[in-house]
């Protein structure tokens, strides 16, 4: 089987992908506790402020209430799952792009991905005031599934389908 250049390319810039949104989440892994904590909590300031303007929820975001904190927690553990959705789907496009067969495709993916969130929990164990927590892991493994699933579903033009 013959590999034109512009499918090396595709295949190039596929897994340049992975990589350069796998060195994002290890950057933002890096954060000492602190600095993730208040990037945190101006996320949530923010996004209480504007769901505020829709619903009033006479929420004052400096006492650290009971919904504070939930919504603090929700809005980590989203990110855990987002982040790990893009990883997901990426992942997956980058084995679509190789030609890889979709079941090796999808197992390869998911083992990436788990591998990729128990590296990143074990790598936040080192940094100060981080923890490592196999609850992330479960939840980073859950966004990356939610990704890998999707990516089959994206029907792009001229691209490569899968080797069966």
């Amino acid at each position: 089987m013959h590999i034109s250049k512009r499918q090396n390319l595709h295949i190039f810039l596929s897994w340049t992908a992975v990589i350069c949104w796998m060195l994002v989440i290890f950057t933002l892994s890096a954060q000492p506790g602190p600095e993730s904590t208040n990037l945190s909590d101006r996320l949530t300031e923010i996004m209480i402020e504007k769901t505020s303007m829709l619903v009033p929820l006479n929420v004052d975001t400096s006492t650290g209430t009971g919904f504070i904190k939930l919504f603090r927690l929700i809005l980590r553990k989203s990110a855990h799952v987002a982040e790990y959705f893009m990883l997901g789907l990426l992942v997956m496009n980058a084995m679509k792009t190789s030609n890889v067969p979709r079941h090796k495709a999808f197992t390869l993916s998911l083992a990436i991905c788990i591998l990729y969130a128990l590296s990143d929990e074990i790598h936040q164990y080192f940094v100060p005031g981080r923890e490592a927590q196999i609850s992330d892991v479960l939840i980073d493994s859950l966004g990356a599934l939610a990704g890998i699933g999707i990516r089959p579903l994206i029907k792009r033009r001229n691209s490569p389908s899968y080797v069966e």
